[in-house]
């Protein structure tokens, strides 16, 4: 379903369908929408994005798409994984998983449960791209997209609010692109305050 040009181009490899004609990948950036549209172009089905390390997902490339294939040969990678700008402690993590989900807070029925469509016009602009960061990230990972939903369900229950920061600062935790994008937005000073209507 999916080819040796593909996999290689969007760095991602399928490993299970699903009973509701949906395909679930392996990605090293599962918030990577213009590859997950690649993928979903590709298989015409819906695409369940699954966190996978540069590394595993590279063996999983090797050894299922050999480069031998003239395809793969023509598609290669055109850089390196995005890095951070300095290495972050586990206190800061800490500190911005706890910053991220006190700023989205007012946000997350909308992020949980919106397409990225509908996100894009209901958020305030200097969030959207972050929070459609954060809904394809929550979207790969079902603890944190399970306390996500919970906490929609009781916003004021602080133990629920802290299961979401567990769990963000392990999205953080593995993928320095995603954390350095959120440490960057926060640094802004973003007003992501919910405009009282």
């Amino acid at each position: 379903m999916i080819s040796a040009g593909t996999a290689r181009q969007t760095n991602a490899v399928p490993f299970a369908l699903g009973d509701d004609r949906s395909v679930v990948v392996a990605m090293t950036d599962p918030d990577n929408l213009y590859a997950l549209d690649d993928l979903r172009a590709a298989t015409g089905l819906r695409v369940v994005p699954r966190l996978a390390s540069d590394p595993a997902v590279a063996e999983a490339l090797d050894r299922h798409y050999p480069t031998t294939d003239p395809e793969v040969v023509v598609v290669e990678r055109t850089a390196p994984p995005a890095r951070f700008e300095e290495p972050m402690g586990t206190g800061e993590v800490t500190d911005l998983a706890s910053r991220l989900v006190d700023h989205i807070l007012p946000w997350l029925p909308q992020i949980v449960a919106g397409s990225s469509d509908k996100l894009t016009s209901v958020l305030p602009p200097d969030l959207r791209r972050l929070a459609l960061a954060l809904k394809h990230r929550l979207d790969a990972a079902p603890r944190a997209q399970e306390a996500a939903r919970d906490l929609v369900k009781r916003p004021a229950d602080v133990d629920l609010q802290a299961q979401l920061r567990v769990q963000v600062r392990q999205l953080l935790r593995v993928n320095p692109p995603f954390a350095s994008e959120v440490r960057t937005s926060l640094a802004r000073g973003s007003s992501w305050t919910k405009a009282s209507g």
